[in-house]
C-alpha cells in the first residue's frame, strides 16, 4: 500500500518561496526559499507535539505560498506526509528531473500514514476535475494525478478491490488558478460521524482505527474536520 501513495505525487508541480512551519515545541520556522534558489532538496520532519491540527494548519499554509508565488515557475515536487500515527510531519521537496519518480518512492515507508500532495491547475482543468471527482473518485486518481510512467492498471485494479477512502479537496482561485489536494487512505470526519459507522464502512474495527490514529483518545468523541488514516 505504501508503494501506491508514491504514484500520485510526481504531478505535484508548484513555485514555493518560503515556509514558515511549526517544528519541535511548534516553533521550528522551515526556509524553502534558498533550497529553491540554490537547487537543494529538502526533507524535513515536524514534532507535532500533540497538537494534531497542525497537519491541515501546514497544508494550508503550503496552499498559499504556492498560489502567491506560482508566476515564478520554479519547478519543483513537494509531498506532504502523516507521520506514525499523526505524531509527525514529513515535509519534502525535490527539484525536478528523470530520478523523481523514483526517489519519491523510496521516501515511502511504514512510518507513512498517508502522503498528501498539492497541485496547482488553471480553474477551467478544476472545473472540469471537480466533476470527475465527484463521479468516481477513484478513476479521477488515475485520470488527472497518476503521472504517465506509473502502472495506471496496477493502481486501478488495487483501489477497486481495497475498501479505503479517498481524500480530495478542489479550490478555485480568484488569481485563475487554483488547487486540487489528494491523499489515499486519509478521511475527513464529517459532522454526524461516529468511529463506529467509519469502521463499519472501510470494513475494521474501532479498535483498529484507535492503534492508527493517536489523535482518538475516546471513541466516542471525534470532531468534525479532524481526520483519520485507514490502511
Amino acid at each position: 500500500m505504501k508503494k501506491f501513495f508514491a504514484t500520485i505525487l510526481t504531478l505535484c508541480f508548484f513555485s514555493v518561496s518560503s515556509i514558515t512551519a511549526r517544528g519541535e515545541e511548534l516553533s521550528t520556522t522551515v526556509s524553502i526559499a534558498d533550497s529553491i534558489r540554490n537547487g537543494e532538496e529538502i526533507s524535513t520532519e515536524i514534532s507535532l507535539d500533540g497538537d494534531y491540527t497542525c497537519f491541515n494548519n501546514f497544508v494550508k499554509l503550503v496552499k498559499e505560498y504556492a498560489l502567491e508565488y506560482s508566476a515564478r515557475n520554479q519547478r519543483v515536487t513537494i509531498a506532504i506526509s502523516s507521520l506514525d500515527q499523526h505524531e509527525k510531519i514529513r515535509f519534502q521537496l525535490f527539484r525536478n528531473s528523470d530520478g523523481t519518480y523514483k526517489e519519491l518512492i523510496d521516501t515511502i515507508d511504514n512510518r507513512v500514514d498517508f502522503v498528501q500532495i498539492i497541485g496547482i491547475m488553471p480553474n477551467s482543468v478544476l472545473k472540469t476535475a471537480k466533476e470527475a471527482f465527484e463521479a468516481d473518485a477513484k478513476k479521477a486518481v488515475v485520470d488527472y494525478i497518476l503521472p504517465l510512467e506509473a502502472n495506471a492498471e496496477e493502481l486501478t485494479n488495487y483501489l477497486d478491490t481495497n475498501n479505503i477512502p479517498i481524500y480530495w479537496n478542489i479550490e478555485e482561485n480568484e488569481l485563475g488558478i487554483g488547487t486540487v489536494e489528494v491523499a489515499i487512505g486519509k478521511y475527513e470526519i464529517r459532522q454526524g460521524d461516529t468511529l463506529s459507522e467509519i469502521a463499519e464502512l472501510y470494513d475494521t474495527t474501532v479498535l483498529k482505527l484507535m492503534e492508527d490514529n493517536h489523535n482518538i483518545k475516546d471513541p466516542d468523541l471525534i470532531y468534525a474536520g479532524d481526520f483519520l488514516v485507514i490502511k
